[in-house]
């Protein structure tokens, strides 16, 4: 206290303010915040305090006012004197400020409905439901630290986390009412932000379980039937001599169909495949470069599992690579970019000579990532110099969600840099027809355009079909939507040099 010399403040996990008396050499010490309302302090009359406690600055001319900073932002005490006895003395002063630290993030598909969140560093699980460009009010959906976060690509579901092997599944829309529960709850197993990834095409949840020990059991674990309730789910754990390290970053392919293809990035720079997880015919294989040196921090796919991008946390090692080829071959794409962690990737899906990267400076971007040599620009407007440490995409749209350390959530949107020319090739000698169908749908191309996504969406920006096909001259494609319901859609054709969207009436 800078007006009495035996009065001291003091943040811990709370904070406290004593005095010294010098006639007994003792401190007085009570205490003026806390962190919870749980049984052990929910009798206590002090201020609600976010925990963990970093800064304290009084108020240069009243000794009883302070401004403190700890994990939950800014609080302002208006009367530390009556602190240890008044909830209202201490309060939070965290409007529009945008400091929340992300460990991960995820963005909803559903394009009529903007739905954000992700796990922080003490600061929970925070969500924002139909959230709106700026600003936004968020709901703590689970306190303490959070880590994996998913909305799956149906938007009637999500994974939260907390620290170690725990992993919680909630139904959407989240209410009062909605159903939740573990899906796995082991805080001593895997790492403390852990390592895990959703296949979303078959709902089967994968994550770290390794045992910690001398040696430790590097376990992969899987869990099937997540959506009915916990009693439903199965689950296996994994090993294999490859799994020889911690896991560092996971990657369920989106082709697998009905298999669950797993890619894995360890902390030792090996980047594992697992195919067929949920079969007696699992396969594990290494496909790590030759070169590969640091801890692997992202692992993303292309248009198909061939195409794979890797990413390194590490100073003064290559920290992208890229195989066309499934891993039998790579290609190092660092370019001109400074020496820094990457932290995520991301591939335009509109164009294949734009890739970004989350880093510890922010989003980079390159227009010519086919070149031996990309050139790297930051690309982070309205971002600053944050740590990027998650990108996640939203398919309908290709609205991008960047997830920084230090300064909250970030939206953008991928666009194409299409010619007119490659617009009108597209359309002019691409046939889709008939455009009202009970479920038949036939794709003819009068040029021969290659690999080509086939997806269909409805009004609202749900995928409901997905396809790959080749399109090539002369030929005529066909897909079967006879599953969906009566109504308007959208089909959304897109290959590496073009890309097309028509209307399509479902009747039956």
């Amino acid at each position: 206290d800078p007006t009495d010399q035996n009065k001291v403040y003091v943040g811990g996990i709370d904070l406290f303010s004593g005095v010294f008396n010098p006639a007994t050499n003792n401190f007085a010490w009570e205490q003026i915040s806390k962190w919870s309302n749980n049984p052990a302090l929910g009798v206590l009359p002090v201020p609600l305090v976010h925990a963990d406690q970093h800064a304290f600055v009084f108020h240069p001319t009243n000794a009883d006012q302070a401004i403190m900073g700890n994990d939950g932002g800014v609080y302002f005490a208006s009367s530390l004197s009556t602190a240890s006895s008044s909830t209202t003395a201490i309060a939070s002063r965290n409007k529009d400020y945008n400091v929340t630290q992300y460990y991960y993030g995820t963005i909803g598909q559903n394009i009529a409905v903007e739905d954000i969140g992700g796990g922080t560093q003490d600061n929970g699980s925070p969500f924002a439901f139909a959230a709106a460009a700026g600003a936004n009010s968020f709901d703590e959906l689970f306190g303490g630290d959070g880590a994996y976060t998913q909305l799956d690509k149906d938007n009637d579901y999500g994974i939260a986390s907390f620290p170690g092997n725990t992993h919680f599944f909630f139904a959407l829309p989240d209410t009062p009412t909605s159903p939740s529960y573990f899906i796995v709850n082991e805080g001593n197993n895997g790492s403390f932000i852990n390592t895990a990834a959703l296949d979303e095409v078959n709902d089967v949840f994968f994550s770290d379980a390794t045992i910690s020990g001398s040696p430790p059991t590097f376990r992969l674990a899987m869990f099937r039937n997540i959506k009915t309730n916990e009693l439903t789910i199965t689950r296996n754990n994994l090993t294999n001599a490859l799994l020889d390290e911690s896991m560092t970053a996971m990657k369920v392919s989106p082709f697998g169909g009905s298999n669950s293809n797993v890619f894995i990035g360890l902390l030792n720079g090996k980047l594992l495949k697992l195919t067929k997880a949920e079969s007696f015919l699992r396969q594990w294989s290494e496909i790590t470069g030759p070169s590969f040196v640091g801890s692997i921090s992202d692992i993303e796919l292309g248009n198909s599992e061939q195409e794979i991008f890797v990413t390194m946390h590490n100073f003064g090692v290559v920290s992208l690579w890229y195989t066309a080829d499934g891993g039998a071959t790579w290609q190092n794409k660092e370019g001109n970019l400074p020496d820094i962690p990457v932290k995520a990737v991301l591939k335009n899906p509109l164009n294949n000579v734009e890739v970004i990267l989350g880093t510890a400076l922010g989003v980079w971007r390159t227009q010519n990532f086919t070149d031996a040599s990309p050139v790297w620009v930051q690309s982070q407007n309205g971002m600053k110099d944050v740590t990027v440490i998650d990108l996640d995409l939203r398919t309908s749209d290709n609205t991008v969600l960047a997830a920084t350390h230090g300064r909250g959530l970030f939206t953008g949107v991928f666009s194409t840099t299409l010619s007119i020319d490659d617009k009108e090739l597209a359309n002019n000698n691409i046939k889709i027809f008939p455009t009202v169908t009970s479920g038949e749908v036939n794709i003819v191309s009068n040029t021969s355009f290659g690999k080509t996504d086939v997806r269909v969406y409805t009004l609202s920006g749900q995928e409901v079909f997905r396809q790959n096909m080749n399109l090539n001259f002369g030929t005529t494609n066909q897909i079967q939507l006879q599953g969906l319901s009566s109504g308007l859609y959208f089909i959304k054709l897109k290959g590496e040099s073009f890309s097309k969207v028509q209307k399509l009436i479902i009747r039956r």
